[in-house]
């Protein structure tokens, strides 16, 4: 009882911010609150902030880590910390909110921001179920916690294409087409364009050697696989060891880019690897998808982005099964949205491996593919963000 109690306490008190929000008057200019609040300078907001900010317009990036404070202050960015009351009542006056994930109402700020303008630009056009479109989320969530934001409805929501919109966005979050701009997304202009500032929150030590690597003729692979709902690793020391050795006898360089869910640590293994890198899971990994030449995947999502730069990509899907019966289900078919070769086992892996750094024979099933999910293929997402928004009047 007392329980329930407190929670409505901390409901009342949240809504009673959330009308100061709406009758607070508005400042001009866009905040932007990148991933989980916390220690993430990464993916779309991070390259539309980046744009807005080069080309004149008022934009502040708001977050709770100092690191992150730090380094955006450090290269006269805007930016503010929230680590106080003051600091939240800042977010009281804003007048358009940009995010590009579900993380952002933690910590009230839901309320404090509920009188604001929402623009989400989400993290990509995957293969699983999302949001309202993934009954076990829906199920999951509690009355308490949809009161306070977890399904926070927005007045604009960035897309690839109409093919996107109506078969994975539009289904996840409920609301009408109107509130659907096919512009692209932003973290993918750096295929095509460089930005300033833009190797903010990329590993520059891992690029390094990457870019050493390549110059004495490596080939790049880039194994970058999902997060399972368990959590667990997607491949075994055993299995790294003999992919070490593989890469060491095929002049391949290997870098492993798991979710941040995922709990791996490649130094905690028992032996090194000369020819593996573990990149950082919060680290920005786009800058770095020009120097690859194959991506290894299973079933995440940033397969589909790699698809315009028009090289090979090898599924791993050697818990295809389990992975349909354990973890959230698929909005697409998996065979007809994954134009590249499939193994199911890791002896198929290395042979696959091989054959996909020699031979490419998926061009056209990539060029169908990526013309269903993406109308551009330019580096103006974020310009096309920007001029939607000034038509609106909201900057």
């Amino acid at each position: 009882m007392f329980s329930k109690l407190k929670l409505f306490v901390k409901l009342m008190c949240g809504y009673a911010i959330a009308l100061l929000s709406l009758v607070c008057r508005k400042r001009e200019g866009i905040v932007f609150i990148g991933m989980s609040s916390n220690s993430h300078f990464i993916d779309n907001c991070k390259y539309l902030y980046l744009y807005m900010h080069e080309n004149g317009h008022a934009v502040v990036w708001v977050t709770q880590s100092q690191s992150v404070f730090d380094e955006l202050r450090g290269r006269d960015l805007p930016v503010r910390l929230l680590n106080n009351r003051n600091d939240f009542n800042y977010l009281l006056g804003v007048k358009v909110l940009v995010v590009d994930t579900i993380s952002w109402v933690g910590d009230y700020k839901y309320f404090y921001l509920y009188g604001a303008k929402k623009i989400q630009l989400w993290h990509g056009i995957g293969l699983k179920r999302i949001e309202l479109n993934a009954p076990e989320i829906v199920q999951m969530t509690s009355l308490y916690e949809r009161l306070c934001g977890r399904f926070a409805r927005y007045d604009f929501i960035a897309s690839p294409s109409k093919f996107s919109t109506e078969n994975y966005l539009q289904p996840s979050f409920e609301l009408p087409m109107k509130c659907f701009i096919h512009s692209g997304y932003p973290r993918n202009d750096i295929f095509f364009e460089g930005l300033k500032n833009s190797d903010i929150g990329v590993d520059s030590d891992v690029e390094a050697r990457v870019i050493k690597k390549k110059n004495k003729g490596g080939n790049i692979i880039l194994y970058a696989p999902t997060f399972r709902d368990s959590a667990r690793a997607p491949i075994g020391q055993d299995e790294i060891t003999m992919l070490n050795q593989f890469a060491q006898a095929k002049n391949i360089y290997f870098i492993f880019k798991f979710h941040p869910f995922v709990n791996f640590d490649l130094d905690k293994l028992d032996v090194g690897f000369s020819n593996i890198d573990l990149y950082p899971a919060k680290n920005d990994i786009y800058p770095l998808f020009k120097y690859v030449d194959l991506m290894i995947t299973d079933y995440s999502s940033i397969y589909i982005d790699f698809l315009l730069l028009d090289r090979p990509v090898l599924f791993y899907c050697y818990d295809y099964s389990e992975y349909l019966a354990q973890d959230r289900g698929m909005v697409f078919d998996y065979d007809e949205m994954t134009p590249g070769d499939k193994a199911y086992n890791f002896k198929e892996l290395i042979e696959k491996i091989s054959s996909n750094l020699t031979t490419d024979t998926h061009e056209h099933s990539r060029k169908k593919i990526r013309d269903l999910i993406f109308e551009h293929r330019d580096h103006l997402s974020s310009y096309r963000i920007t001029k939607y928004l000034l038509n609106l009047k909201l900057i």
